[in-house]
């Protein structure tokens, strides 16, 4: 409750309610929609599972079939006890269709299979990844533009105020009761406060495309983000969080599934080593015309059925080499896992920390806007009664001025603090 209230705090010092637009989590899910990262995880998520498909195609049979015509010069003949005897046709045509089903690969196929899903696996946690980085940026860029646009709505309040302290250093001055300097600064401050409303209104167009560009929006689109109420700090000790987030962050576990995948690449250069064994059938036919149909010399068809194997079993120690590679691979891979996994802790306390320290700041920012304001309203009233200079007042205004600027900051950058804790958590 006592967050709520600060927020509000901070959230009337500009004097005005936001425009009605996206909320943070509606951002979130549009740029997950549409942010070309996320496109681009989903296509290599597609490629995974094409490869999925082609390894589980090892093990169904393959078919084939092949056809040849020819015509040769001259009838094709062999001698037989010095006679000639034509043995075939001088036109030949030949087709056939064969069969095979792989019966022994040396555990190839399994492993390739092995592989190609924990390569489904991999991207998967890649695009969750990536989700959790896209949902950070459009968390971020959402709550830059809310400061912007807060920061846009200070300097129009400071500009009429100090628009109307001018007014009444003029009547002063008219009156007699005030030197001409004191609205010569009352000018000059004035001044330079409009110049700090335009320099606002170009960091709210830049911040505005920012969004944009992040949710996938046209860069000039004139979107709006709801005004953000700020969660409760996290109670849970940083034990219970650098636990879930060893447990939930996706780049560990991609690197899991790629040691994993070291082992199923050690066992497939292993089956290389292992002769290869299939059954094979065949039908085919022989004749002189195209459809090989007749044949005056032997049977025109004919079929066959029967197992092949292959075996290589020696390359100069490839297999062995190949093999070891991978080992050593994965070795690596388990000294990287353990530097990410201390990466991840120090990411966790760190967010952790932050979001601490933003926590604390906004109650200050907060009481610190009370007293700048409360200022500001005296030394309005004293200078009327000319009990104060037009210096006075205008140390006023600045004072005000940073406070409320400090106060958006720390209320966004609360929220800043909070989305890079819930990315190192890996929550979205």
């Amino acid at each position: 409750m006592r967050n709520m209230i600060l927020a509000l705090v901070c959230l009337l010092a500009a004097g005005g309610a936001a425009a009605q637009g996206l909320t943070l989590d509606q951002a979130v899910e549009e740029a997950l929609a549409n942010n070309p990262a996320m496109h681009s995880a989903q296509a290599r998520q597609e490629a995974a599972l094409s490869g999925a498909t082609a390894a589980r195609a090892g093990f169904l049979p393959s078919l084939s079939a092949q056809y040849r015509y020819q015509t040769l010069a001259d009838d094709p003949f062999m001698r037989v006890l010095g006679h000639q005897t034509i043995v075939n046709s001088r036109d030949q045509a030949h087709w056939k269709v064969s069969a095979s089903q792989p019966l022994f690969t040396g555990f190839a196929l399994a492993s390739g299979l092995r592989l190609a899903g924990l390569g489904v696996q991999t991207r998967d946690l890649e695009a969750r990844e990536a989700a959790l980085d896209v949902a950070r940026r459009a968390k971020l860029a959402c709550l830059e533009l809310l400061l912007a646009e807060k920061a846009l709505e200070v300097s129009r309040t400071a500009r009429e105020n100090l628009a109307a302290h001018e007014a009444d250093a003029q009547r002063l001055l008219d009156q007699g009761l005030i030197p001409k300097n004191d609205l010569l600064k009352a000018r000059v401050a004035l001044a330079e406060t409009v110049q700090e409303e335009e320099r606002a209104k170009a960091r709210v167009r830049a911040a505005r495309s920012a969004v944009n560009v992040v949710l996938g929006r046209d860069f000039d689109a004139d979107t709006r983000v709801e005004e953000w109420e700020p969660p409760e700090t996290p109670e849970e000790p940083i034990a219970a969080l650098v636990e879930e987030a060893l447990a939930q962050r996706p780049e560990l576990q991609a690197l899991a599934r790629a040691m994993d995948a070291k082992d199923q690449e050690a066992r497939l250069a292993l089956s290389k080593g292992f002769p290869k064994v299939e059954l094979v059938g065949a039908y085919e036919q022989n004749g002189d015309d195209l459809a090989a149909t007749n044949n005056d010399y032997s049977n025109d068809h004919n079929a066959s059925v029967g197992i092949q194997a292959q075996w290589v079993f020696f390359q100069g120690g490839k297999t062995r080499a190949e093999a070891a590679l991978a080992r050593h691979e994965k070795q690596a891979l388990a000294g990287t896992l353990a530097a990410v996994r201390d990466q991840v802790r120090l990411e966790v306390q760190q967010a952790w920390l932050d979001l601490s320290v933003a926590g604390k700041n906004r109650e200050t920012a907060s009481r610190s806007l009370e007293q700048a304001r409360e200022n500001w309203r005296i030394e309005e009233v004293r200078y009327q009664q000319q009990l104060s200079t037009s210096t006075e007042v205008l140390d006023a205004r600045e004072y005000l001025t940073r406070a409320e600027t400090a106060c958006f900051q720390a209320l966004y950058g609360f929220g800043a603090a909070r989305a890079d804790l819930d990315r190192a958590l890996g929550r979205r």
